[in-house]
Formats: C-alpha cells, sequence, structure tokens
C-alpha cells in the first residue's frame, strides 16, 4: 500500500511538472499574440489565434489552477477583439466565459455590463444590480440609473404602440436607443411605427436601414417581436406571434426591399440576400428575388451608371461648395453611350418576363407582368406601401422613370411617362418633344428660349448639344449673320455721320476763316474812293481817273494851300499806289479780295497758298482717319485694320 501510495505521489508530481512546462509554453504564446493585437489592432488573424488558445488552457485547467487565471484573460482579449468586430453575441459569451474562470476580473464584469446594457439584456442587468446591494460606487450608480431609465421609457413606448400613436413611439425609441442602440426590441419597434406612420421626415430611410441593419447583425431574422420581451413588454405579446412562414426570415425582405426599390445605387442587396440564403437556401422570398437579381445583372449595372449621371448632372443643393467647377465638370465622365440607352430601353420595354411559379410565390405576385419596367415599378410601389414612403421620396422609382423617358424614342411615349415626374420641366428628357417641335416649325426663338432654361451641367450633355447643334445651323448662324449686318449698318451709320460733322467743321472753319480775312484783312486805303470811280471801272477809266488826279494834286497846283509838303507827297503817294493796283488785273483782284500789296499789315495777315487744303487733314474727332467700305468679311476696315465681332463658339455632337 504504501508502494502504491509513493507511486501516486510520483505520478502527481510528474503531471504538475509537466502542466507547468506545458503552461510556460502556453504563456509564451499568450505574450505573442498580445503583442501581436497591440501591434495591429482588433483584426480577425488576431481573432483566429486567440480562438486557437482556448482549447489548449481548458486542458491544463483541469490540472493547473493557474491556467484558468490566464483562460479568464485569454476570454477577455478575444471578448474585446469580438466586440471591436461588431461581433456583440459572441463578445458577450466571451464575457460570460471570463467571469467562470474569474468571477472577481472587474474588467470582464464592466466590459459585460456595457454590453448587456447595449443590446437590452434588461433581465441580466437587474440580476447583476440585485447582486451588488448594498454595494455604492460611481460605476454602479451609472449603470443602475441607465437601467432604471430605459426601463421606463420601455413602458411609455408600450403604451405608444398600443394607442397608435406612432409618431410619439418613434420619438421615444429614438431616445431609447441613445442608452441601448442595440435593443432588439427597441429597434424592432422603431422600425414597425417608422412603417406605420404616414408621416416622412428626411430621417425616416436612414432610420429603417440603420434598424433592420442592426437586428440582422444581431440575429434577428425575423418580423415578429422576440419572444423573451414579453417580461418586459408584456401588453404587447401579439407582435411575438408569427402570422406566416414568410415572417420567419423577413427583416432581410425589408431591407432588401429598402435597398433595392427605394434607394438607388446601393450595393447592399445582394449581399443581403446571399446572406439570407446561408441561413436557410429554401427560403421562397430570398431565392426568387436572388434569382430576379441574377436575371437583371445587366440592367443593374446599366442603372447604376445612369442614376450615377443623374446625381451629377440634375444635382441641387443650396450649398456651392457641393458642387464641382463647372468649367472642370466632365459629364462625359458619366453619361451613358447612345448604346448603352438602347440597351437600357430593350432591357426595360422588349424582353418577356419569365419566372417560375416559386418565383412569382416568392414575390407574392399572382402573374408576371407585362415587362420589366411593369415589373420594377410594381416592386418600388410595393415598397413605398410597405413603409408609408411619399413616391417623390423613392430615388429608385424616380430614376427608373426618367431612364424609361430617356431611352424611349417615341416622344408620344416618353409624354406619358413625364407626367409621372414631379416636376417635368426640370427634367430635359421632357422638353425634348417641344424643343423639336419648335426645331420643325422654325419657331427658333422658342427652341432657344427652352434650350437655355436649363443650368450649365444639363448643357453639356449630349442630348442637349444634339439640340443645340440644329439650333446653331438652322437659327443661331444666321442670327449672327443678321447681328453682323446691324453692326455693320451701324458702322456705315456712323462713318456718315461722322463725314457729315467733318464737312460741317470744315464749312464752319471756311465760314470762320473767310469772317476773319473780312475782318482784319479789309485794305487800309480805299483805292476806288482815292481815285473817285466806281469798282466796277474799266482800265480806261483807271487811267483816266488817275490822270485827272495826278493834274489835280501835282505840287503846282496846290501851292499857297494849307497842305504842308509830306501831305501833298503822301497824298501822291496813294494815287500812285491806287493806280498801281488798280492797273494791274492780278493785283486788283487781290485787292478785292482784301488784300492790298502796297500794304505791309495787309500782307503778314494773308494766309499762304493752300492753307486750307493742309488744315482739313486736321482732327476734328476723326484722328485723321480714313474710312472705307471693303474687305472679305464686309467691314468697316480703317487704319487700326479690321474690327472683329466674336460670338461664343458652341461644342458639336449629340445624339
Amino acid at each position: 500500500m504504501k508502494q502504491i501510495m509513493d507511486i501516486r505521489q510520483v505520478l502527481t508530481l510528474v503531471l504538475v511538472f509537466v502542466a507547468s512546462a506545458c503552461r510556460g509554453s502556453v504563456v509564451e504564446e499568450i505574450t505573442r499574440v498580445d503583442s501581436k493585437l497591440s501591434a495591429l489592432g482588433p483584426t480577425m488573424e488576431v481573432l483566429q489565434e486567440y480562438s486557437a488558445l482556448v482549447p489548449e488552457l481548458q486542458k491544463l485547467s483541469d490540472t493547473d489552477p493557474g491556467s484558468r487565471l490566464h483562460l479568464a484573460r485569454v476570454y477577455y482579449k478575444k471578448g474585446l477583439v469580438e466586440f471591436s468586430l461588431s461581433q456583440d453575441n459572441l463578445a458577450v459569451q466571451d464575457f460570460e466565459s471570463c467571469l467562470a474562470y474569474d468571477a472577481s476580473f472587474k474588467p470582464c464584469q464592466q466590459e459585460l455590463n456595457k454590453l448587456n446594457l447595449k443590446l437590452g439584456r434588461l433581465t441580466e442587468l437587474e440580476t447583476y444590480i440585485s447582486s451588488k446591494e448594498g454595494e455604492r460606487d460611481s460605476q454602479l450608480q451609472e449603470l443602475e440609473d441607465q437601467y432604471t431609465e430605459l426601463k421606463n421609457m420601455c413602458s411609455l413606448i408600450e403604451s405608444s404602440v398600443i394607442d397608435k400613436d406612432y409618431d410619439q413611439c418613434v420619438d421615444l425609441t429614438t431616445k431609447a436607443l441613445e442608452i441601448s442602440s442595440s435593443f432588439p426590441a427597441i429597434r424592432y419597434l422603431r422600425s414597425h411605427c417608422l412603417s406605420s406612420s404616414k408621416n416622412y421626415s428626411p430621417d425616416k430611410l436612414t432610420m429603417l436601414v440603420g434598424d433592420y441593419s442592426d437586428l440582422l447583425k444581431n440575429s434577428h431574422y425575423s418580423l415578429n417581436l422576440p419572444s423573451h420581451t414579453t417580461s418586459i413588454l408584456p401588453r404587447l405579446e401579439e407582435f411575438t406571434k408569427e402570422k406566416s412562414p414568410e415572417q420567419r426570415l423577413g427583416n432581410f425582405i425589408r431591407l432588401f426591399q429598402l435597398q433595392a426599390f427605394v434607394t438607388s445605387n446601393s450595393p447592399q442587396p445582394q449581399k443581403i440576400l446571399q446572406k439570407c440564403l446561408r441561413v436557410d437556401n429554401d427560403y421562397h422570398p430570398c431565392a426568387a428575388y436572388s434569382k430576379l437579381y441574377s436575371k437583371l445583372a445587366r440592367f443593374r449595372e446599366l442603372f447604376a451608371k445612369a442614376s450615377l449621371y443623374y446625381s451629377h448632372v440634375y444635382f441641387k443643393s443650396q450649398d456651392e461648395n457641393l458642387h464641382q467647377d463647372e468649367e472642370t465638370f466632365r459629364v462625359d465622365e458619366f453619361e451613358p453611350t447612345e448604346e448603352e440607352w438602347q440597351e437600357l430601353h430593350r432591357i426595360l420595354f422588349q424582353d418577356k418576363v419569365k419566372f417560375t411559379p416559386n418565383m412569382l410565390k416568392g414575390m407574392m405576385l399572382d402573374k408576371a407582368p407585362g415587362n420589366y419596367h411593369d415589373l420594377l415599378e410594381l416592386l418600388g410601389k410595393r415598397a413605398d406601401a410597405t413603409f408609408n414612403l411619399p413616391e417623390e421620396h423613392n430615388s429608385f422609382l424616380l430614376d427608373l422613370r426618367r431612364i424609361s423617358i430617356e431611352s424611349t424614342p417615341n416622344h408620344k411615349e416618353a409624354a406619358k411617362r413625364c407626367k409621372k415626374l414631379r416636376d417635368p420641366n426640370t427634367f430635359l428628357p421632357c422638353q425634348i418633344a417641344n424643343i423639336d417641335k419648335a426645331l420643325l416649325g422654325k419657331s427658333y426663338a422658342k427652341a432657344e428660349e427652352l434650350l437655355n432654361q436649363f443650368d450649365s451641367r444639363v448643357k453639356k450633355t449630349q442630348l442637349w448639344k444634339s439640340r443645340y447643334d440644329v439650333l446653331d445651323k438652322e437659327f443661331l448662324a444666321a442670327k449672327r449673320q443678321d447681328q453682323k449686318r446691324r453692326d455693320q449698318e451701324h458702322e456705315r451709320q456712323r462713318f456718315k455721320q461722322q463725314q457729315q460733322h467733318q464737312r460741317q467743321q470744315q464749312q464752319r472753319y471756311q465760314q470762320y476763316q473767310q469772317q476773319q480775312q473780312q475782318q482784319a484783312s479789309k485794305p487800309k486805303n480805299d483805292y476806288y474812293k482815292i481815285l473817285d470811280i466806281a469798282k466796277d471801272a474799266d482800265e480806261a477809266t483807271v487811267k483816266r481817273a488817275y490822270r485827272n488826279k495826278v493834274k489835280q494834286h501835282h505840287p503846282d497846283k496846290v501851292k499857297g494851300t494849307n497842305q504842308s509838303q509830306e501831305e501833298m507827297e503822301a497824298k501822291m503817294a496813294l494815287i500812285n499806289s491806287a493806280y498801281e493796283v488798280l492797273s494791274d488785273k492780278e493785283k486788283r483782284e487781290q485787292y478785292d479780295r482784301g488784300h492790298d500789296v502796297n500794304d505791309p499789315e495787309s500782307r503778314a495777315q494773308q494766309p499762304p497758298p493752300n492753307a486750307q487744303f493742309f488744315h482739313q487733314g486736321q482732327n476734328f474727332g476723326f484722328g485723321g482717319q480714313q474710312f472705307g467700305f471693303g474687305g472679305q468679311n464686309g467691314f468697316f476696315q480703317g487704319s487700326q485694320g479690321n474690327q472683329h465681332f466674336k460670338f461664343r463658339k458652341m461644342k458639336k455632337g449629340g445624339r
């Protein structure tokens, strides 16, 4: 017996030694993974390495009590990584496992409390708070206050749902989610109240998507209120009952409807269906929509491109900073080609809709619509009805209708579809029929007015430019030519006025010059009076008068008078000067014009020959320029070269 006891002791010592050795190896591995977490942060790779440590530590914990503490720390680190990766339910399990191996590990309890509050696990919170009765610290008090507030709000929410006060329900649930952001019952009730309320707010769609996304993330797939919530919301037991098999994974379909048939350009619908089928590959609604999505793969690709194109071209915002610079904006980066528009039209209106009975059942259709356009229109309207959304806020339907209009070559068909738009006048394809009618009727001014009502982004589209090019060719070119003729006529009139003004200036100058000459150059001596003859006296009369005056004033004749010698000589000089001028034809003509060749002052005032000719070249408002008509373009040409009239050149092209 003693030998047996000795053997047992030896074996125990060996096991302890082996366990200690193994624990040392595992501890080194834990240290390595901890270092990796510090270096890389919470990643899937780190999570997998922590998960790999758990089985080894669990084996050691049976024989080595020290391994239990290491296992608790590994569960704690693993839970933190899962929490960071939004794997809340797994994190809860790991924090609970952590406390099972080390109930005194406070950080683990604190993280579990946070998650219980976030997930609305009120029963677990109540149990924990009750176990701490008599203990008080700031963290515990804060947790208890939040628990109490959340429980009271649940009671108010319950009443608002029963009273069908859906707007109050939305307000209360939104406030409750500020405390418990992933509380399934609150998420469910807010989505229910949002879908039941007929009021619309800009946040409604965002809140609905957020609610269904959070429910699915935390594995709440059913359209029913979780059954365990009856203890919290006892009066809402009716909401926990499943009314049809389709409700079992209904949250997948609800989120799919929002992403596929209400919003545009969302990449999520296909992923939602894939996750749904991973949960249950035989769930008819997800299978039916998945097949539809596969059939419409090419359409979805073209739809996404057209939707992006519309979001840039018909973008409206009060914030100018959100706009791209108009000069650098390139619509061709987004605009579908002519072939793509034709392909969209073919898929929507010409391809036959062929569904199996299971597909019709899964989408709750009695029969397949005549074309895919009608099917998608129906699914969009159904989504609006499900969530009580106004059609004008359904961006999927808006883009579907825009595409159906722009891809349709028939004006009458397009006009019918334009009536479904809230404001068709702001959508260019809805104005194309009127623009084409104006162009065909040569009502070019009307066509120009219709085209110019759109902003610069629309004017860069091929559709706009195709009509503008016709207008440019048929009307605007003639309009520019007419403007050119008006400008030329204006130049002619201006030139004519300049010439008239110049002549008036010259005439006024000549009149002024003559007046000055008459005033300043009037002969000081009147030779006709001196000789006592008429101004039209002929040469013989001049000679006879001269002889008589010479005899009359000869010095011998005037002796004995009161005249001095100087006066007599001066008188004779005047008589001689008079004869000299009046007997000479050229001098007499000059004298008659007011210039006396014998008078030095008169000669100084006489302008040189051709003075008037030289004066005409001076600047009287024309700068000495010579104007004339001519040149290739028919513009007026001056010394400064041709005058050009520039017009903005429009880009060519168009569908």
